[in-house]
């Protein structure tokens, strides 16, 4: 290489790795899009917003929700996983599309693990077996005694969601016998309410409401979700799973926050401490906790090693249980 060639990539090297650099110290100069993958006011879309307000005075930048519903969470996804990596489209994955669907799909037009960083988790959901009042159990024991005596009807919002999924792990564990009653909806609430199905396997914060006006029973919950194994502060009187007995059945519903591949560590890095700042708050931790929900707040690896197990753990499931949706393109 002679002389002028090595005296232009000098010149290129000292004024492109400082610019760089800088972009990367006075991020973000604009406002930051995260795209959650269901139509708002839906689990996720609240969670989201939630934080994302915590999130826009640490960064001095607003932070915005941008809904793009469809099949199942897998075209906004798939919208994120191409956006520009520069950190201000950001992606808010739900378990469903990031650990679930990869294993429920013979395809799909977005690879997790290639295509996405983990930043932060931004919440776990209180998940439990919710039952009519007039069901006659006390117990998760009694409640799989009485499927074997006759099959109780499970609602669960369509083949392969994550009610589903719930139910059918927790039937190859036990060896309850349930029949699926599979609803086109967010949840099977209406019904389960009026009696005409036995039990559901949801999220908790869709049935707080009706739960403390007795239209409901919670029968068991998956534990404090985000903080250990202990009750949930918001319901003490409902045992956990592991203390029925039960401490391999491990259901799961949570969200995170997600950068396409590219975007520079130090950028992630500042996005995760806006998240852990935000689910600090006092007021933000009262609401999530009064409905079955608990804030996030991991580092990036933290979050990572969360994902992976997750990950482990439903494709196990979806294989032994043999489920296996239509083909995405």
């Amino acid at each position: 290489m002679n002389t002028r060639w090595q005296f232009v990539i000098l010149v290129l090297t000292s004024v492109l790795i400082p610019s760089a650099l800088l972009a990367q110290e006075s991020y973000p100069t604009k406002p930051i899009r995260i795209i959650v993958p269901f139509p708002t006011g839906r689990g996720p879309d609240i969670t989201t917003r939630q934080i994302a307000a915590g999130m826009s005075p640490l960064l001095g930048q607003p932070v915005v929700i941008e809904n793009r519903p469809g099949a199942a969470g897998i075209v906004g996804t798939e919208v994120a996983a191409k956006a520009a990596p520069d950190g201000y489209t950001l992606y808010a994955g739900p378990i469903t599309t990031i650990a679930m669907a990869p294993y429920l799909y013979s395809s799909l037009p977005y690879d997790v693990e290639r295509d996405f960083v983990p930043i932060s988790q931004l919440n776990g959901t209180l998940i439990g077996i919710v039952i009519p009042p007039g069901l006659p159990v006390k117990s998760v024991k009694e409640l799989i005694e009485l499927s074997k005596k006759q099959p109780l009807n499970v609602g669960t919002s369509g083949v392969g969601s994550s009610l589903h999924l719930y139910a059918m792990w927790f039937a190859m564990l036990t060896g309850a016998n349930f029949h699926y009653i599979h609803y086109n909806t967010s949840n099977p609430g209406p019904d389960l309410m009026a009696g005409r199905i036995d039990a559901a396997f949801d999220a908790i914060p869709s049935y707080v409401g009706t739960y403390h006006g007795g239209k409901v029973k919670i029968l068991v919950v998956a534990g404090k979700v985000v903080a250990g194994k202990e009750r949930h502060p918001s319901f003490p009187e409902v045992p956990t799973f592991a203390e029925s007995g039960l401490a391999e059945f491990e259901p799961s519903s949570s969200s995170g926050l997600f950068a396409p591949t590219g975007v520079p560590q130090p950028i992630i890095d500042r996005l995760a401490v806006a998240v852990a700042r935000a689910s600090k708050s006092p007021d933000l931790i009262e609401r999530f906790r009064a409905q079955g929900s608990e804030p996030g707040g991991s580092t990036p690896a933290e979050y990572a090693a969360f994902i992976k197990s997750e990950q482990a753990k439903w494709k196990r499931v979806i294989r032994a249980a043999d489920v296996r949706l239509d083909q995405v393109k």
